[in-house]
């Protein structure tokens, strides 16, 4: 019986997954061309993260690394780089 799943997968990979999965799914929801969205583009003022960009990031990044985080969780992060870290600490 297998028992490696997406998420283990995942976790084996790196933050260059993990920054790669959310520069391309937020350039992706919000329209942008993926060069301007980097570590330090700040999620609200930069890339125009509003309350339902935040819902659906939650659902995302739980779906796809199978972790546990908030809408809170993810609005305490300023910038694209400290939703990076938050995600691989939970990893």
């Amino acid at each position: 019986m297998e028992t490696s799943s997406q998420p283990d997968v995942l976790r084996a990979s790196g933050s260059s997954h993990v920054r790669e999965f959310l520069i391309e799914f937020i350039a992706e929801e919000l329209e942008l061309p993926t060069a301007d969205v980097n570590d330090f583009s700040e999620l609200v003022g930069d890339l125009g993260f509003d309350s339902l960009s935040f819902a659906l990031g939650v659902s995302e990044i739980k779906g796809r690394f199978g972790i546990q985080l908030t809408k809170d969780d993810v609005f305490e992060c300023k910038t694209l780089g400290a939703l990076i870290e938050l995600v691989e600490s939970r990893l």
